[in-house]
């Protein structure tokens, strides 16, 4: 009678997590699809692979040549939103088109958004922030046809809010990841 090998465990299962999110953001880069409300990731960056790195000045992700490094720190602190696979994918993915999104307008550098805030226009950051999770989970939905928008919206609902440890940005992001995600049309 012949046993059947099981695929040896990872040992540090939030490393198997964060390359799961690492292959899901990878093929995010690597996608095909028609522009969406004018956003397009080909058209921000020439990335096509993914990985983590140390990032100075918060930042969120620094192209290197075809390669897209993003926050070692900030995917880490995704995880612990939920332990679901699928859900650390979504996440993944929506974080770095949101801060795709969000180099475009002008806002990716904590010092811009700190002069937008400085010159008074807190509802406008609301606004831009609104705006790059729209894209973001349309673009999710483009890419990963099963990740539906419905499922988006809800399946942080059965997962514990994020634990207070998360760095604010990582924090704020979980905690608003659908908000908006409802609408399908560009505004």
């Amino acid at each position: 009678e012949l046993l059947h090998e099981q695929p040896p465990r990872p040992l540090n299962p939030e490393a198997a997590s964060i390359d799961h999110m690492l292959e899901a953001i990878a093929r995010a880069l690597q996608a095909d699809f028609a522009p969406i409300c004018g956003f397009a990731i080909d058209r921000v960056t020439k990335a096509k692979t993914a990985r983590t790195g140390m990032l100075e000045n918060e930042r969120a992700f620094a192209v290197e040549g075809n390669e897209l490094v993003v926050s070692a720190s900030v995917l880490q602190e995704l995880l612990r939103v939920s332990d679901d696979a699928e859900v650390q994918r979504a996440l993944g993915v929506m974080y770095v088109v949101h801060e795709l999104v969000h180099d475009v307008q002008g806002v990716a550098e904590k010092r811009d958004v700190s002069r937008v805030r400085f010159a008074g226009a807190e509802s406008a950051l609301m606004h831009i922030d609104l705006g790059a999770d729209h894209l973001a989970a349309m673009t999710a939905t483009a890419v990963f046809p099963g990740w539906d928008l419905l499922w988006l919206e809800g399946s942080h609902h059965h997962h514990s809010p994020p634990p207070p440890s998360l760095s604010a940005s990582a924090s704020a992001f979980a905690k608003r990841s659908f908000v908006g995600s409802r609408a399908t049309a560009c505004w």
